[in-house]
């Protein structure tokens, strides 16, 4: 089985990779990271202590519990291509991931997806999320389920 995965620059999604690596082809990858250019999102919440707090322990269980994964690393032996918001839907993906001609598709950590991505693989697309859908969105799902 040929998996590509649409994923996100960080441990916590790597930690599958390096885990789906060990028992399956990974044909390729699209990891998604923020534009150099990308400016700050501006956040209500972000000197509200809940959600310092929780963003503060999340990041350090994280380090904690993936301190071995180096996405880097992982990346070595992956023909990846690095995307952001605003490429992760283009052609030049979608070409990219047909050319890999993966059995299944993967995403876990990237921002929506449209349709020609899907398409690749119709019957073989599975997402994970964190949260209850359509309720909590985004990357911080788990977040926004208990504030």
């Amino acid at each position: 089985m040929r998996i590509f995965l649409l994923t996100g620059y960080s441990k916590r999604y790597f930690y599958l990779v390096e885990n789906l690596q060990n028992k399956h082809t990974i044909c390729g990858m699209a990891v998604q990271k923020a534009k150099p250019s990308d400016k700050p999102v501006i956040n209500p919440y972000e000197n509200d202590r809940l959600y310092q707090k929780h963003f503060k322990l999340r990041d350090d269980t994280e380090n904690y519990y993936y301190k071995g994964i180096n996405p880097d690393n992982i990346l070595e032996n992956i023909p990846h291509v690095f995307v952001d918001c605003d490429t992760l839907n283009q052609d030049r993906t979608v070409n990219y991931i047909r050319k890999c001609r993966p059995d299944v598709l993967i995403s876990f950590g990237v921002t929506y997806l449209k349709k020609d991505i899907l398409e690749i693989c119709p019957d073989n697309s599975y997402n994970i999320h964190n949260g209850l859908v359509p309720w909590y969105k985004g990357s911080s799902a788990h977040f926004w389920a208990f504030y």
